[in-house]
């Protein structure tokens, strides 16, 4: 009597899943939103090492990008622009502040890929 997960009554525990079954998700609330990041702070090391990288090896400009060097890179909004548009912003071993577009330095690290198809991926350009 009584095998493995058997309960008086001869009914499944409640909570147990057996073989091959998933513990359903509800939507929206098993996943933590990530809290907005402050204005004008340093980006983490992982993304500063992979756009650091994207920017000295990608971008049509980056001799004029790095300059003397890349000490940190921030997001800032860019008042060029308008005051909603967020852009990457190096700055450089000097002090200075240079922007920069990662779709630049993706285009030069990926030619023929189209950048421009928004939320659906990036396309293959063909010709």
């Amino acid at each position: 009597m009584g095998g493995r997960g058997a309960r008086r009554g001869g009914g499944r525990a409640r909570g147990r899943r057996g073989p091959g079954q998933r513990r359903r998700r509800r939507r929206g609330t098993d996943r933590p939103t990530d809290p907005p990041r402050p204005q004008d702070t340093d980006i983490n090391d992982y993304e500063f090492a992979v756009l650091k990288d994207a920017l000295t090896r990608g971008h049509p400009d980056s001799a004029g990008k790095v300059g003397p060097g890349v000490a940190s890179i921030q997001v800032r909004k860019n008042r060029k622009f308008d005051d909603t548009t967020k852009c990457f912003f190096a700055i450089r071993t000097d002090g200075t502040v240079e922007e920069f577009s990662y779709r630049k330095c993706l285009a030069g690290l990926f030619p023929g890929v189209d950048l421009t198809a928004g939320k659906k991926g990036p396309k293959a350009v063909k010709k």
